[in-house]
């Protein structure tokens, strides 16, 4: 049975599309299941660093029970919570630091940009 020019085409036609919903269906599950898998470890992340500052805070109270051994509760209550104070303090200032978009500019990509323009400058007719 000899089939026409048309017919394969049409059949390529109908085979290529068939190929594309099943190629696009494929990567939607497969998207779906890597959202699943961020989403839960965004869960676990979160319950990690709620766990790590629930440790933190106990080891600030131990700190704080140590050192009322030598002070009273409310001078060492006042220690710890003034070295953390001031620990924060020192954090926040530097990583606010570290924002500014002047220190966030790509200057060196910038710089070798600038280059590349003058070089192809130059090399021009």
């Amino acid at each position: 049975m000899e089939r026409t020019l048309a017919g394969l085409l049409s059949d390529f036609a109908q085979a290529s599309s068939t190929l594309l919903r099943q190629e696009i269906a494929l990567a939607k599950a497969d998207l779906a299941d890597r959202i699943g898998q961020a989403g839960a470890g965004a869960v676990k992340l979160v319950a990690g660093v709620l766990l790590l500052n629930a440790a933190f805070l106990v080891w600030l109270a131990a700190a704080v029970i140590a050192l009322a051994a030598i002070l009273p509760a409310w001078a060492a209550a006042a220690v710890v919570g003034s070295v953390v104070l001031l620990i924060g303090v020192v954090l926040l200032l530097w990583g606010r630091r570290d924002m500014r978009l002047e220190r966030l500019v790509p200057r060196r990509a910038l710089r070798t940009l600038s280059e590349d323009v003058q070089w192809a400058r130059e090399r021009r007719p």
